[in-house]
């Protein structure tokens, strides 16, 4: 397993970090995946919880205050840091 761990440095909170979590989650988990991983596969959502349509990389995104994690590994995965 992997892990990644992204620090935002920001005062934002409540809906404002909310937004800045999902919208910075979508740009790292896009270049690790590129950079790390050499995967520039679609992600699809499915009820809420995205994917990689090959799925040969399963990832996890989780967010808590100015902290952004990402897991992956060859087997499902679930991280939640709050």
């Amino acid at each position: 397993m992997d892990i990644y761990l992204i620090k935002l440095n920001t005062d934002k909170t409540g809906l404002e970090l909310k937004k800045l979590h999902h919208k910075y989650s979508k740009i790292f988990l896009r270049k690790i995946l590129d950079s790390f991983y050499k995967i520039t596969d679609p992600i699809e959502i499915d009820n809420g919880k995205p994917y990689l349509l090959n799925g040969n990389l399963n990832f996890s995104v989780s967010h808590s205050k100015n902290i952004i994690a990402i897991a992956f590994d060859k087997d499902k995965i679930g991280m939640d840091i709050e």
